[in-house]
């Protein structure tokens, strides 16, 4: 669950609060650029900044610190994923992290100071800036974060037409080539410096795979560059909280055309920027793990069918590098046992024989059902074949009592005007009809019967589908199964 600051952001705006939204630069990929802005406006932000430019004045901090005489390896910070992942599983290396803002805060500390009474919400496709905004030394520049998506449904939300919103210009001064920095190698590119794949002292490092594997070796000193640019992410437009699903080469190639054209934007640095310090610190924050003999972990290996080395094919399926390190997140409750793939695959041929047993049941409880159905159809038609006779009875009887008193004594004797008149027959009348009654009833049963019936054989015969499509997707995990092993 991600959590959605809008509610509070719309409570704000609807009690006349000024607030000033803060947008990443990776809205090209997701918001026609030139009703950005007015679109934020509609939505009731009463100023809107490009974080770009907030951007341009980070990209000038790294140009001061690369003139600085640097003796060790320097790591980006611009994304925060990355900075807590120092921060918490790499504290050795806390002091390598580039001690600059990001141009999120740099953004946001630039509208505090020009405008302190207006809250700022930052608005992109990063869940990590959720974390930033709230704590260090950091915390309390951004009022809120909100991503593109919860931006998404509070448009959705409005029914706006996003077609017709007014197109009004940024409140920021403008950007250049800073505007490229949710693409890869956005921060060199700003700066001017390029990757120097030769000598592998200025590299870019995305992907959190990638990123843990390049710390680890800056950790153990077997990899030593002056500079990696480092994202969690390949690129801020492929952060989890994007909108587009296209690729990232058509979402690159939209940042690129709005760089284009947008390339005679004159950036004026504002001389209060200038009075901000746009430096920080960062502080240690070890996650403390408890630590598990070599038995205890045995035992949750042995669980997954894991009894000695050779068993620890370490596959990485499960999300951890190796069987060991899965098997001790299981002790932290952060993994289960049976998130083992080939465990989970041993166990394929019983759980298919369990599927087609109760799958064969299943069916058995269908035919029951369809015999149930065809006796009570049965039954429900020689039921109303009863009723029609039978009322065909009442109605001849009835014609009969209708006709006595027109009938003449000459047409017929009086002896049996007597008996048709006489209150046993009209008693044998009514009990007729009232047997007629009570046969409708248990007609009407009957078919409430048949149609509740026809309703569990309809739902078991669902259930048999499904239990079908699950026996085949058995089989086709036992035909992996005998190609893993």
């Amino acid at each position: 669950m991600v959590n959605d600051e809008s509610l509070v952001v719309q409570n704000w705006i609807a009690h006349g609060d000024k607030v000033a939204a803060l947008v990443a630069p990776s809205f090209v990929a997701d918001f026609n650029p030139p009703l950005a802005p007015g679109l934020f406006r509609k939505l009731g932000f009463s100023k809107v900044y490009e974080v770009a430019y907030g951007a341009e004045i980070c990209t000038l901090e790294y140009k001061k610190l690369f003139k600085e005489d640097l003796h060790q390896t320097l790591i980006s910070t611009p994304c925060p994923a990355i900075v807590q992942l120092v921060e918490k599983h790499f504290t050795g290396l806390i002091e390598y992290l580039a001690p600059i803002d990001s141009p999120m805060i740099i953004q946001a500390k630039i509208v505090k100071e020009a405008l302190p009474h207006y809250k700022t919400v930052f608005i992109g496709p990063c869940i990590a800036k959720k974390h930033e905004a709230k704590n260090g030394e950091q915390k309390n520049i951004v009022d809120a974060v909100i991503t593109f998506k919860q931006i998404k449904k509070w448009i959705e939300a409005l029914d706006l037409d996003v077609s017709t919103v007014e197109k009004v210009s940024w409140d920021s001064p403008g950007a250049g080539l800073a505007r490229s920095f949710p693409i890869s190698g956005g921060l060199l590119k700003t700066a001017g410096i390029a990757e120097n794949v030769a000598a592998m002292d200025v590299v870019i490092t995305e992907g959190a795979k990638k990123c843990i594997e390049v710390l680890k070796a800056i950790e153990t000193g077997d990899f030593a560059p002056k500079f990696v640019d480092m994202l969690a992410c390949e690129g801020c437009i492929t952060g989890p909280e994007m909108i587009s699903n296209a690729p990232y080469v058509t979402k690159a190639g939209l940042v690129a055309k709005y760089i284009q054209s947008n390339s005679d934007h004159h950036i004026q640095l504002k001389e209060f920027s200038s009075n901000i310090n746009f430096r920080r610190t960062f502080t240690a924050k070890p996650i403390k793990r408890k630590k598990y003999t070599d038995a205890q972990i045995w035992e949750v290996l042995k669980s997954t069918g894991k009894y000695s080395e050779d068993d620890l094919i370490n596959c990485g399926a499960c999300g951890y590098d190796t069987c060991w390190e899965k098997a001790v997140a299981c002790f932290e409750g952060m993994a289960e046992n049976e998130m083992c793939l080939p465990y989970l695959l041993m166990q394929v041929p019983s759980i298919k024989q369990n599927l087609e047993k109760i799958s064969n049941e299943l069916m058995a409880s269908i035919e029951s059902v369809h015999f149930a159905m065809l006796t009570i159809k049965t039954t429900s038609k020689q039921i109303s074949e009863k009723d029609k006779l039978l009322q065909e009875l009442v109605d001849d009887l009835k014609d009969i009592f209708t006709a006595i008193p027109n009938i003449k004594s000459e047409e017929i004797s009086e002896d049996l005007i007597k008996q048709l008149n006489a209150v046993e027959t009209k008693e044998n009348l009514n009990k007729i009809t009232k047997i007629l009654s009570e046969i409708r009833k248990e007609n009407m049963v009957v078919m409430e019967q048949e149609q509740a019936i026809t309703k569990v054989a309809s739902s078991l015969e669902q259930i048999v589908a499904t239990y079908q499509q699950l026996v085949t997707l058995g089989s086709a995990l036992a035909n992996i199964s005998r190609n893993y092993s």
